[in-house]
């Protein structure tokens, strides 16, 4: 063939193809360029909308309050869209156009979750009283769904129970229902608290049963071994700038308007109780109480004579006798001069919670465990045709209207050994295979505390298969709402997202339907867990530190370099006294004082850290593979790894297991006979 053969063919053949393929390839490359920028906009709007939750809950004192938490939530969506229309802003989409690609937004907290998404069964009101939730396409709006409790109904075919258990993001469980104790007589039950292997531990208790006095509110786990722990009172503080209200008479006149602050932090010992820090004054011990308007001054005008007091917002408020006698009987303390020391063997102003955190859980077990056992029958002692073990679970919404089992809403029951699965046609996650199916069995092999628990695997299961369910219904009817031609359907998640979503309170949205190009439609979610809250500690957010000094590393107690440093410590013979804190006590606080003397009535901030230890960045910052398991912590081995030093394990059972004691929960309630006031 001549030459002017080849260059006829390549210009003929070669060249458009070559140009298609050019074409191609570069709307290949626009399309991941913008699917990497979509992700980052996203992932930076879920964050946003994460800090705004932080914002206004950490700062905020009844953020347990269900009406409080509605209304964060609500604001930290509107900061998610605020967001987001900011990433968009070039192309054009504000908030409210935006809000049609985003068919589902998920807000998981410590008992349950909110689904916020398209609604149209909204209720109208008719002459003042009459309700209609009827189908309206006209008022679709967006909004939260009712919250869900991460729960699961347990129903006998023969009628031994029916038992509804509501679980958390950790071990503490809500229990009703009814059931047939070994007399043959049906019992009902309602009762709420952790779910604790009591077999090995030895919590001291009044001959009653009533909790132990001060001197003897301890706790062994594991009592008689190697990894045996002892946990009793705790020595606690931290740094605050707070302001008075002093009452002072100058020049015949008196002023009932005078405040005061110290510019720097001053450092206070502490007790927990009821959510609340009660500091000891130890500069106010034995003060006169100021009543008289002639006197020349009184240091606070809430101080009635005992030298404890509490912050409302940044403002110190000393207490009254009737919750002086409150604290009294919550340390087990019987002479007031005992409450005004924490050192050892001096006084009393220690903190019990970790001894309380057990003491509830060890009598919360044994009462509910006899009709959870029931469950365990149902779960691993019914066999198919085939012998194989199945087991039997109804959904949270097991009945009709007319009080029936309704087929439709119950969990299908296959052979336990590939999965239970719920009637939806698309499942992410592969439900576990458990060493021991008896998932409410308590033994060392089965402690709900652990991660690797069956009963803990049971319990992610759970709260996947209502997670899943409550986001592939709310997702599917977006189609309904938005009658385009994309097809909304839930997205497959990983086991490493499930897992993030069952063990933090965390914010996951989802957008699909935005064109990228090429004929491709974005599809993507992003997950961002909120490690910073209040009402929920998980067991990653336990930091350690010297128990007496303020210029010590706090440190991560799961790092390999920090149990050597200890051990290294102890060895050269120093007196190392540990203790343990959560993440957000090495955050920024602030202090507004609205006026002050001296400025003109201008209200001023102070900034302060209530531990001012700086952090150790080998261990947090840039922490490794060389950590132990939180399993090997609480239970002490740590199998082909250095031994774990005792002094850092008690102190991260002892603050784990304070705040874990000292929660607000929802069904407390249900326990008054285990609440101690």
């Amino acid at each position: 063939m001549k030459f002017q053969n080849f260059a006829v063919v390549f210009i003929i053949i070669v060249l458009p193809i070559s140009l298609v393929l050019s074409v191609y390839t570069g709307n290949l490359i626009t399309v991941a360029n913008k699917q990497a920028d979509y992700d980052a906009i996203l992932l930076n709007s879920t964050y946003d909308s994460v800090r705004a939750y932080q914002m206004n809950t950490l700062h905020n004192s009844y953020e347990s309050a269900t009406n409080s938490k509605v209304r964060d939530i609500n604001a930290a969506i509107n900061s998610f869209f605020n967001s987001l229309a900011a990433g968009f802003s070039t192309s054009g989409l504000g908030k409210q156009e935006l809000k049609d690609y985003i068919p589902a937004m998920l807000y998981t907290l410590y008992d349950g979750y909110y689904v916020y998404g398209a609604y149209d069964n909204i209720a109208s009101v008719s002459d003042g009283i009459q309700y209609s939730t009827k189908y309206d396409i006209s008022r679709k709006e967006y909004g939260l769904k009712p919250y869900i409790y991460y729960s699961c109904e347990y129903a006998d075919k023969n009628g031994n129970y029916d038992l509804i258990v509501n679980y958390t993001l950790d071990n503490y469980i809500t229990v009703t229902g009814s059931y047939r104790d070994i007399n043959g007589i049906m019992r009902n039950i309602a009762q709420s608290g952790y779910y604790i292997n009591y077999n090995n531990m030895q919590v001291n208790m009044q001959p009653d049963g009533n909790p132990a006095r001060f001197s003897d509110k301890a706790v062994k786990l594991y009592p008689g071994k190697s990894n045996e722990v002892v946990i009793g009172p705790e020595k606690l503080g931290e740094s605050i700038i707070a302001y008075d209200t002093k009452i002072t008479k100058e020049y015949n006149r008196v002023n009932y308007n005078y405040l005061v602050v110290s510019e720097t932090p001053k450092y206070f010992n502490y007790v927990l109780y009821n959510n609340i820090k009660y500091y000891l004054d130890v500069d106010h011990i034995g003060a006169e109480v100021v009543r008289d308007n002639t006197n020349n001054l009184s240091f606070n005008m809430t101080y009635d004579g005992y030298p404890i007091f509490f912050l409302d917002g940044d403002k110190r408020i000393y207490i009254s006798r009737s919750t002086f006698d409150e604290l009294k009987q919550f340390l087990g303390v019987a002479e007031d001069s005992d409450m005004y020391s924490s050192e050892e063997g001096v006084g009393c102003y220690r903190d019990v919670n970790a001894y309380y955190y057990y003491y509830r859980a060890v009598t919360f077990s044994k009462n509910v465990q006899p009709a959870l056992e029931l469950i365990n029958l149902g779960l691993s002692d019914t066999t198919d045709e085939n012998g194989n073990t199945v087991q039997v679970i109804a959904s949270n919404i097991p009945y009709d209207e007319n009080g029936n089992l309704d087929s439709k809403n119950v969990i299908k029951t296959e052979t336990y050994h590939t999965r239970y699965t719920t009637t939806i046609d698309v499942e992410s996650h592969v439900k576990s295979t458990y060493s021991n199916p008896k998932v409410f069995e308590l033994n060392d092999e089965n402690d709900p505390e652990l991660e690797e628990s069956s009963f803990n695997r049971h319990r992610l299961d759970v709260i996947i298969s209502s997670i899943e369910s409550s986001l592939v219904s709310t997702i599917a009817n977006f189609n309904s709402y938005i009658g385009g031609t994309y097809d909304y359907v839930m997205p497959v998640l990983t086991e490493e997202d499930w897992y993030r979503i069952c063990n933090n309170v965390t914010v996951a949205s989802f957008m699909q339907g935005l064109t990228i190009g090429n004929y491709k439609y974005y599809s993507s979610y992003s997950i961002v867990a909120n490690t910073k809250v209040k009402d929920f500690a998980s067991k990653e957010t336990i930091y350690l530190q010297d128990e007496n000094e303020n210029t010590e590393d706090y440190h991560n107690p799961r790092c390999y370099e920090y149990n050597a440093e200890i051990t290294e410590k102890q060895k050269n013979g120093e007196d190392v006294k540990i203790r343990g804190y959560r993440n957000i006590e090495y955050d920024r606080q602030s202090c507004y004082v609205p006026s002050m003397e001296g400025t003109g009535g201008n209200g001023k901030n102070y900034y302060y850290y209530l531990q001012q230890n700086p952090l150790a960045y080998e261990c947090i910052v840039s922490l490794n593979s060389n950590i132990y398991t939180t399993d090997e912590l609480l239970n002490g081995t740590a199998q082909d790894k250095n031994p774990i030093n005792p002094k850092i394990r008690k102190a991260y059972i002892e603050a784990l297991a304070r705040e874990k004691g000292n929660g607000y929960k929802t069904y407390g309630f249900l326990n008054e006979e285990l609440q101690i006031k």
